[in-house]
C-alpha cells in the first residue's frame, strides 16, 4: 500500500506543479461539456517551446483533478478500511465476493436516492457527473442511511478520458474499489463496477475483483465513436479473461455485440441509463 501512496503521491504533486505553472503563463478558461467542467489551456507564444514540447489546446477534467490530486498529496482517507486486501502491481483494494443470487431488479442514481423508502430490490448506481462524486470520496459515511434503504450499490463511476494520465486513471480504479470497500465494511453489498478506456487500462481496471463474482459495467460514452467502441468490446475479452463473471450489470445501451463477446454462459441484466431512455434507444 505504501507503494502506491509514494508513487501516485510523486506524481500528484508532479501534475499539481505543472497545472500551477500553466495557470501562471497561459490563458485559461472553463467550458461545460456534457455536465463536466473542463480546463481549456490555450498556449501562447511568449514562452520556451522546449519547456512545453506538446505545446497545444489541453482538456482537463477539473473535478476529477481535484478529486484525485488533492487526496493523493494528502495521503490515505481517515475512513479507509485498516485491515484491507490488495491486488496487481498498482495494489488495487479488493472488494468482497458478489453471489448471483437475489440480486437487485432496478438501479438509481445515488443522488436520487435521498429521503426514499425502504427497497431492498433497488441498486444504487454511481453513474453521476464527478462533481457530484467528491462530497462522496470526502466523506462517505454522509451516504451511508440512503444506501442501506436499497439492496446495495455499485462501485462509484470516476470519468477517465484517453488522455487523462495514466496515474489518474489508475487512480479512478483505486478510489472506486475502496470506496465500495468503505460501504461493504458497514454490511452493504456493492457490485464492483469496471471502466476502461482503452488497452493500457487492464493492468489495473480489473484488479480488486474476486474471479467469478458479478460485476457491472456501463457503455455510456464509449458506444458512438468507433475508437472507444472498440476498446470497451476489447476490455469485455478482458474481463472474461480475467474475472469470468456469471453475471454482467450493463448499465446505459444495449446490444447483442455486448452478448456475443462475453457469451451464452454470461447472464446479462441490462439497466438503460436515464440518456437512453430519453433518447428511446435504451
Amino acid at each position: 500500500m505504501r507503494a502506491f501512496w509514494h508513487t501516485v503521491g510523486r506524481l500528484a504533486r508532479h501534475a499539481a506543479s505543472v497545472r500551477t505553472n500553466i495557470r501562471n503563463r497561459n490563458t485559461i478558461c472553463s467550458a461545460q461539456m456534457n455536465e463536466r467542467p473542463y480546463i481549456l489551456i490555450f498556449y501562447d507564444n511568449s514562452h520556451d517551446p522546449r519547456e512545453f514540447p506538446d505545446a497545444q489546446a489541453i482538456e482537463l477534467s477539473e473535478d476529477l483533478f481535484t478529486i484525485f490530486s488533492n487526496r493523493l498529496i494528502m495521503g490515505p482517507p481517515k475512513w479507509l478500511p485498516r485491515s484491507l486486501a490488495v491486488d496487481g502491481i498498482h495494489e488495487i483494494p479488493v472488494l468482497p465476493f458478489v453471489d448471483s443470487e437475489n440480486l437487485p431488479t432496478h438501479t438509481l442514481p445515488f443522488d436520487k436516492a435521498n429521503g426514499l423508502s425502504i427497497d431492498k430490490s433497488r441498486l444504487i448506481n454511481f453513474y453521476v457527473s464527478d462533481r457530484k462524486l467528491t462530497t462522496l470520496v470526502n466523506t462517505p459515511n454522509h451516504y451511508l442511511s440512503r444506501v442501506h434503504r436499497s439492496w446495495g450499490m455499485t462501485s462509484p463511476d470516476f470519468s477517465v478520458w484517453l488522455d487523462s494520465p495514466h496515474f489518474l486513471r489508475v487512480a479512478a480504479t483505486w478510489y472506486n474499489r475502496a470506496v465500495g470497500c468503505y460501504f461493504s465494511e458497514k454490511g452493504i453489498p456493492v457490485i464492483p463496477h469496471l471502466r476502461w478506456i482503452d488497452s493500457s487500462d487492464f493492468d489495473h481496471a480489473f484488479a480488486g475483483v474476486v474471479k467469478g463474482s458479478v460485476v457491472a459495467i456501463s457503455n455510456n460514452g464509449m458506444w458512438r465513436d468507433p475508437v472507444l467502441r472498440q476498446a470497451f468490446i476489447s476490455g469485455l475479452h478482458e474481463i472474461k479473461r480475467q474475472v469470468d463473471p456469471p453475471i454482467v450489470i450493463v448499465y446505459g445501451r444495449h446490444s447483442d455485440l455486448i452478448q456475443l463477446v462475453l457469451g451464452d454462459d454470461v447472464h446479462i441484466i441490462h439497466f438503460p441509463s436515464r440518456q437512453t431512455q430519453e433518447m428511446g434507444v435504451a
